[in-house]
């Protein structure tokens, strides 16, 4: 038997007919669609989304990603321990120019909100604008939304650590990366932080009527760039500057040589200071 084969016998292990079913239930999907491997969650989301196969919502699951993608093309590492997810939802928030982008900070806030009732309350969470979520200055989960021109609904995937141990993973991801089994030797099980980041998740896209439109502000709370210099690539070009923080519209605040400017997407290259 090959390792990989060991690999998706033992994560696929975790996730029997019970345990998909107390996912579904208590997340409060529609459907759960589980394959033991696939090449890229987010591209069987997409598929369903065209072809308005789907219910809202709708959770593609995988207990293992071949061929993950994050933002601007890169790849996720996928290991033992970790959850990599595709959730296909309508969004009642707001629908403009740029609600791909505020989507895109509302999913970070909402996968924030479900990791951070599993951790201390004092756990260093923090959002590295636009798509990434850090714990104690190292990435512990990355985000990518989606959406198709010709159908409604978006595919929020989400690559989150838990389990990992990083004394194997690729050196990049070593030095960058964490889990919350790293921050503090607690192993968890893997289907009740699925069910805590699905409902922090519904909660950001699909609001109560009544809760407060405080999104922005919350963001803000936990951005770990405010005050830091740092670079960011946009459509080609690199720029250099202070962030200040993310504006009401979500956009990323940025004090360069020539003033300031607000970005509504683009990638963090590096963080200088």
């Amino acid at each position: 038997m090959h390792d990989d084969d060991r690999f998706d016998a033992s994560a696929a292990a975790l996730w029997d007919r019970a345990t998909l079913d107390q996912v579904r239930r208590e997340a409060g999907l529609a459907e759960l669609e589980f394959h033991p491997s696939i090449g890229s969650t987010n591209d069987r989301g997409l598929e369903r989304l065209r072809a308005a196969d789907w219910l809202d919502p709708t959770l593609i699951l995988a207990a293992r990603q071949t061929a993950g993608r994050g933002r601007g093309g890169n790849r996720w590492w996928s290991a033992d321990g970790g959850l990599t997810f595709s959730l296909l939802i309508r969004p009642t928030i707001d629908t403009g120019a740029e609600a791909i982008s505020r989507s895109t900070l509302r999913a970070g806030l909402g996968t924030a909100r479900g990791l951070a009732s599993l951790l201390a309350p004092s756990a260093p969470l923090t959002l590295k604008w636009p798509n990434d979520l850090s714990l104690g200055g190292r990435k512990v989960a990355g985000l990518l939304v989606e959406r198709d021109a010709s159908a409604s609904g978006l595919v929020i995937g989400v690559g989150l650590n838990v389990n990992q141990r990083f004394d194997e993973a690729p050196e990049e991801v070593r030095l960058r990366g964490t889990s919350p089994y790293e921050f503090d030797g607690r192993t968890r099980d893997l289907a009740e932080v699925l069910i805590a980041v699905i409902r922090g998740l519904r909660r950001e896209l699909v609001p109560p009527p009544d809760a407060p439109d405080d999104w922005a502000e919350r963001f803000r709370a936990r951005c770990e760039l405010t005050g830091r210099i740092v670079e960011l690539e946009q459509r080609g070009e690199r720029r250099t500057g202070r962030c200040l923080g993310i504006d009401d519209g979500g956009r990323l605040l940025l004090e360069t040589e020539s003033g300031r400017t607000a970005i509504v997407s683009g990638a963090v290259v590096r963080v200088v200071d």
